[in-house]
């Protein structure tokens, strides 16, 4: 997860991705979520995970192949 540097005003930070689960073959949302304390210092971290839905599979594509 990237996330930008504690600085002062920062409050919250999110970082959103989707996945194919290669198992599940199930289309994946992932929210990785930084609360920041009031001293811009401190924070809590939360993560979810939505399953969308199924993904289509075509035959000639290998999810296991990068590209």
């Amino acid at each position: 997860m990237t996330l930008e540097l504690p600085r002062k005003g920062l409050l919250k930070q999110e970082l959103i991705s989707y996945e194919i689960d290669e198992q599940t073959n199930m289309v994946t949302k992932k929210t990785h979520t930084r609360k920041y304390a009031s001293d811009g210092i401190d924070y809590i971290d939360h993560c979810t995970s939505e399953p969308l839905y199924r993904a289509a599979v075509n035959e000639e594509t290998d999810l296991n192949e990068d590209g």
